[in-house]
């Protein structure tokens, strides 16, 4: 069967309802085993996809959706389970609706995945950890050989994921790209949420041949400069700069003519972690309502994907619960249904010396044009995003400060006064148009010569 035949075979099966037909296609014969470059075809592989209900799979859900409506070829080779054991699924139509060709090499279980573990042990080119990397391998190098990809993008779990990136650039030399929205592994996270070093031996192990695998990457794609420099600096500055800064997507539901309802409603959208449920927090929000209750102003605090209970609610809040309300886990599109509905969202970091992330859920905040109320590390990412407490939106991590920055805004809400200064200085930098643009110029620079084909409107488009 030729390229061009086996192209359209393909995307009939896709019509039939085929995600994952491609793991089923025949093989390709006289396929060079070089790769060229210019076509825009792109490789994804990542642990975390849609529907899987977390911010991970959320956030490569919408990137391959802006490249695939940028005119990017592009296949994702997936777990079929969230890596971290969630069984959340999202019901969102859009990730349905997006014809975007999806492989899920299975997971071993029992002894196949000590079989695999085994292999990959003597093989060499993978570490002893086997399962479902070293299946993801084989399945991803039977793609490369067949499809003649112009780039592989590697994501979460970097760590792991990276593994297998290398192994692709070392036997076919396609370029490829790393993409490490958060540090990995787990003990190169800073505290609050992890000892930011290797600490046991197994810690040890796993950053060394990490970093080996990372030095035949072309570049680090990473959603903030200050990650981005966190990354090359764990890892001993293996990128020596050849990063790609590519902020998060934010999507925007259309407006339901409704607005914000009385009274002001303050939402936090996603799990507040334990890293981020603090006892400043609790000071600043115990602070804030107090004097909310004293000014007779009403106001309720909505935090989704936690249920109802009393466990949700910090022991020094007890006595002001009737302040709180929570919803369930919904969908992505539900979320924005009631980013919708608020009257400003909240934006809660980990207590930190530098915030070096790049929080998803504020690309979706951005672009919604509701205003936002940041409790953010004052030197950090979000801080370089909006200036700082120049910003009446910044609260800083001051429990003080930020009550009293909190109360003036539901003041002003509650009068009916102008919120504009509130709102995300510029959203445009979180658009599917700039992020891709980004990307395409980090490919330009570490792929040249790949290009995208002209814009085309997937359905199911935001």
């Amino acid at each position: 069967m030729s390229c061009e035949a086996r192209s359209r075979w393909r995307a009939a099966s896709w019509r039939r309802g085929g995600h994952g037909a491609r793991s089923a296609l025949p093989p390709c014969r006289g396929v060079s085993r070089g790769l060229t470059v210019g076509s825009g075809r792109i490789l994804f592989i990542t642990e975390a996809y849609p529907p899987a209900l977390t911010a991970g799979a959320l956030s490569v859900g919408k990137l391959v959706h802006a490249l695939v409506s940028a005119g990017h070829d592009v296949t994702v080779l997936a777990r079929p389970r969230d890596p971290d054991g969630r069984s959340d699924v999202d019901s969102s139509p859009c990730w349905h609706q997006l014809q975007v060709p999806v492989v899920r090499p299975p997971e071993p279980a029992g002894k196949a995945r000590l079989l695999t573990a085994g292999v990959a042990r003597l093989w060499g080119r993978l570490p002893a950890i086997g399962g479902w990397i070293y299946l993801a391998y084989r399945s991803a190098r039977s793609l490369v050989v067949q499809e003649r990809f112009d780039c592989v993008i590697t994501g979460y779990m970097p760590f792991r994921t990276a593994l297998i990136g290398e192994a692709l650039k070392r036997e076919f030399g396609t370029p490829w790209l790393t993409r490490f929205p958060d540090p990995s592994p787990w003990c190169l996270f800073p505290a609050p949420y992890g000892p930011g070093r290797p600490v046991t031996v197994r810690d040890r192990y796993m950053v060394r041949r990490v970093r080996a695998a990372l030095t035949h990457a072309d570049a680090l794609i990473a959603p903030s400069a200050r990650m981005a420099a966190y990354i090359d600096r764990v890892y001993a500055g293996v990128f020596d700069r050849r990063h790609i800064v590519l902020p998060h997507i934010g999507w925007a539901r259309p407006a339901n003519g409704r607005g914000a309802r009385a009274p002001v409603r303050l939402l936090h959208a996603g799990i507040m972690s334990r890293e981020r449920d603090s006892d400043r927090v609790a000071v600043m929000l115990r602070k804030t309502l107090l004097k909310v209750r004293d000014l007779g102003l009403d106001v309720r605090l909505t935090f989704t994907g936690a249920a109802p209970g009393d466990k949700n609610v910090p022991v020094q809040l007890r006595d002001l619960r009737r302040y709180f309300e929570w919803t369930p886990p919904v969908g992505y599109e539900e979320s924005l249904a009631h980013i919708n509905e608020a009257t400003a969202l909240l934006l809660i970091e980990a207590v930190m010396g530098e915030g070096i992330y790049m929080p998803s859920k504020l690309a979706d905040y951005a672009v919604s044009g509701k205003p936002v109320l940041m409790f953010s590390p004052d030197e950090g990412t979000v801080a370089d995003l909006v200036g700082g407490r120049s910003h009446p939106g910044f609260l800083t991590q001051d429990p003080d400060l930020a009550s009293m920055r909190l109360v003036e805004f539901i003041r002003k809400a509650a009068a009916g006064e102008d919120l504009t200064a509130y709102r995300f200085p510029d959203p445009s930098r979180f658009s599917p148009e700039r992020v891709v643009k980004l990307l395409d110029d980090g490919l330009q620079r570490y792929a040249p010569g790949i290009t995208a084909a002209q814009p085309r409107s997937p359905s199911g488009g935001h």
